[in-house]
């Protein structure tokens, strides 16, 4: 990599304008003035002017080093926000991901609209929605716009084939988890008779 000589760059522009500075005829007037001072004075005017020389070199370096510095917080600000986002957007995904493991598709707040997707399950699979009843509906509010159904389900008549493919149905396509299940067996008729509890988890879309 090709180092810049600040340096070097800044001497040659100072005496080359010293030396353009020298050939004005108001600069040997000045020189003529200055030779007739006195000595004291002279010496005054040289420290100043050495002052000068040495301080304008500084000053230049001084105002780079600040804008380089100013322009490199300014760029590690954007890699920082760059990198937030990139955070935030993995983030995103991955809550994404997990939320369609375990809410529902379809938003249900009453208990008519969880009754729907229960009838619509039930008649996938070619089981009769009137042999199940909802008890005990409760909702609760979490965060995330997220809502929780709590409720009872009571089911009448089912053959152990039936009330199989019910609750591997709700699990895997409602996304239901069931609490506890309680079965009675009518031996005489060979059906089942018993009550789940559930839980539906789903979340209500907002449209801005």
């Amino acid at each position: 990599m090709k180092k810049i000589q600040i340096m070097k760059t800044i001497d040659t522009f100072i005496f080359l304008k010293l030396d353009e500075l020298s050939n004005l005829s108001e600069f040997q007037k000045l020189t003529e003035t200055y030779s007739n001072l006195e000595e004291s004075i002279q010496e005054l005017v040289k420290v100043v002017l050495m002052a000068i020389i040495i301080l304008i070199p500084l000053l230049f370096i001084f105002l780079f080093f600040s804008f380089n510095s100013s322009a490199k917080k300014e760029l590690e600000t954007k890699d920082q926000i760059i990198t937030t986002a990139n955070e935030l957007i993995q983030k995103k995904s991955l809550i994404n991901t997990e939320e369609r493991k375990i809410l529902a598709t379809n938003f249900v707040d009453t208990q008519n609209a969880l009754q729907s997707q229960i009838s619509n399950t039930l008649s996938m699979i070619s089981v009769d929605s009137t042999k199940v009843n909802i008890n005990n509906f409760d909702t609760e509010e979490l965060e995330g716009l997220i809502t929780k159904v709590k409720a009872d389900l009571a089911f009448k008549g089912f053959t152990d084939q039936e009330l199989f493919a019910m609750v591997n149905s709700m699990v895997s396509k409602l996304k239901v988890r069931i609490d506890e299940i309680s079965i009675k067996k009518n031996e005489t008729r060979n059906i089942l008779d018993g009550i789940m509890t559930v839980h539906y988890y789903s979340k209500d879309k907002v449209v801005d």
